[in-house]
């Protein structure tokens, strides 16, 4: 039996949704294993499939104001802390929760992060002043994502304030306040720890696509 393009098509056809396409990569991915393991003739469909492109939806943030609001009405002082380290170093859930009082020296964060990378972050004065106020953080917050998202959606709830809430929300929001303030492009990226600029700009692009309504009568 030969498995076609056409067959490989009508399988996408009839799928919904964003993991379409991963489950379609899935396809091939056990296609190469057949003909590896099988010894048949090597054909591979399903590279040749016509994706729907799909439109990636603009993220909202939290402002300033809101994430100061958000923090300071942690239920407890480690959730503030943790908050604290997403909002105001840009730091990731896994990231945060693992600091430890080893990883701060010289009014700096030294972290590995993704993909094992190293990076010193400098301490500002609003993550200083939590700091100070938390105390030390001895081996670690320990606290869950679903822990630490289930407080956020309580939290916001609380506040009124309205969109997605979500653990990475504050380093998108980190990201996008920095946009938003004017800050140079390889200064954001250096704080973001991102991998290349196209990330960085993919922000920056959001940003001016919001400042653009506002101009546009001037």
């Amino acid at each position: 039996m030969k498995f076609s393009i056409e067959d490989a098509q009508a399988y996408y056809s009839e799928l919904s949704g964003k993991s379409a396409r991963h489950r379609c990569r899935m396809c091939g991915v056990f296609l190469n294993w057949v003909y590896k393991h099988c010894k048949v003739e090597k054909v591979q469909p399903f590279k040749l499939i016509e994706y729907r492109k799909v439109a990636h939806p603009i993220r909202d943030s939290w402002s300033s104001d809101e994430i100061r609001r958000i923090v300071e009405t942690a239920p407890d002082k480690d959730m503030r802390m943790l908050w604290a380290l997403m909002a105001y170093a840009g730091l990731r859930i896994n990231e945060a929760t693992n600091l430890t009082d080893g990883n701060i020296r010289d009014n700096a964060i030294f972290i590995i992060g993704k993909g094992d990378k190293s990076a010193v972050l400098p301490i500002g004065k609003r993550l200083a002043d939590e700091m100070n106020l938390h105390g030390p953080l001895g081996d670690g917050l320990h606290i869950s994502k679903q822990r630490s998202i289930r407080s956020l959606c309580r939290v916001c709830k609380k506040l009124h304030i309205d969109g997605w809430a979500s653990n990475h929300k504050f380093r998108h929001s980190f990201a996008t306040n920095l946009a938003a303030h004017g800050c140079p492009v390889p200064i954001a990226m250096r704080l973001m720890r991102h991998s290349s600029s196209a990330m960085t700009l993919d922000v920056y692009t959001h940003v001016l696509q919001r400042d653009l309504v506002e101009w546009i009568d001037c």
